[in-house]
């Protein structure tokens, strides 16, 4: 399978399609079938031609739109994930210190 980064025309084996779709919907050139006529009503592909072994296509700008602002998300959740486990090893560092000083001022001056 090749990707279309220059938007132009590429073929696509039936085959390869039905490899990379999830297993447990068990693809067959049915699912792939009714997968590309999707595609091509919703405008992510426009489709050269077709027949029961190849599909020539090209992506559309929406499409490029979409795989592009997932990207983005990934890196955001990437970013947001990063501060929150930061987050939480300082909030453990902070109560192990803080209890580290209560037990330090507590044997210093036992009257408190």
């Amino acid at each position: 399978m090749h990707e279309c980064s220059d938007g132009g025309f590429r073929v696509f084996e039936v085959a390869d399609l039905i490899e990379c779709m999830p297993k447990k919907f068990k693809p067959d050139l049915s699912c792939v079938k009714i997968c590309m006529d999707y595609l091509q009503k919703s405008g992510y592909v426009f489709i050269k031609y077709k027949d029961a072994e190849k599909y020539c296509l090209m992506p559309l700008p929406v499409s490029y739109e979409l795989v592009e602002s997932e990207s983005v998300k990934k890196q955001k959740d990437k970013k947001l994930l990063k501060i929150g486990i930061l987050g939480y090893i300082l909030v453990l560092f902070f109560a192990f210190l803080g209890s580290f000083l209560a037990n330090i001022i507590f044997r210093v001056n036992p009257n408190l």
